[in-house]
């Protein structure tokens, strides 16, 4: 992973941790020229749809309520380019505190389908990005290896030539992430009135105004809290 990519697939699965300890298994899928973001530990209430029509970037949530499934979504526009052909377009952020002991088993089957991805030092996080590159543009290795270390975890290559990068770095954990992070388990803790457990996982999904970026930080979290949060605070991680 410290030095090549995988071979090009559609399909990725990753995790930060082991198969003992770790945050929640992330897939990134791509269809045509549609990129696909969920967690199975979600099941299928929760993704992020990623469509080639660029103002078709979409959230989306589904509930169930007395009144039955309720679906929500939020949708955006395909960020602008940080650099020449290059598109940051989802962080997922796991900070070091969030990656936990689980008594979920896992077979090596399973374990040996997902990229591990080595834990943060404490206080730090690991954030781990979806980046597109447009056919034209010229890449060494894959984005931000030599600019920012990144470590390759998949690409995956799109109907429309585009090419859809994996990619993993250590980040600080910064004030507002660390606040954002703290407030939101006093937040759960209090209102389920319940200890953290390790086996229970969460999403809060997030933007920055400034940039239109969308982002989920990885999250440990009360036994009876919401699996998927949609955070009205533009926090950037």
């Amino acid at each position: 992973m410290n030095q090549h990519c995988a071979a090009p697939q559609h399909r990725v699965q990753f995790s930060v941790g082991n198969p003992d300890c770790r945050s929640s298994v992330w897939t990134i899928k791509a269809k045509k020229s549609d990129v696909y973001i969920f967690s199975p530990r979600f099941g299928g209430s929760v993704k992020v749809s990623l469509h080639e029509e660029p103002t078709a970037w979409r959230f989306a949530q589904t509930r169930e309520s007395s009144n039955g499934l309720t679906r929500r979504t939020r949708q955006w526009t395909r960020p602008a380019e940080f650099a020449p052909g290059v598109t940051q377009a989802f962080p997922i952020v796991v900070p070091a505190s969030e990656v936990r002991a689980s008594s979920l088993p896992m077979t090596p089957a399973e374990a040996e389908k997902v990229v591990w991805v080595p834990m943060p030092t404490t206080g730090n996080a690991v954030q781990i990005t979806v980046l597109y590159t447009k056919p034209e543009t010229a890449v060494s290795g894959w984005p931000g290896r030599q600019s920012m270390g990144t470590k390759c975890l998949g690409m995956l290559p799109l109907r429309n030539n585009e090419t859809v990068w994996i990619a993993s770095h250590n980040i600080e954990l910064t004030p507002n992430l660390a606040r954002t992070v703290a407030w939101w388990r006093r937040a759960q803790v209090s209102r389920h009135s319940t200890r953290l457990t390790d086996d229970i996982r969460a999403a809060l999904f997030g933007h920055d105004k400034e940039t239109g970026l969308r982002w989920f930080i990885d999250l440990s979290m009360p036994q009876h809290a919401p699996a998927v949060v949609d955070d009205q605070s533009p926090v950037s991680p």
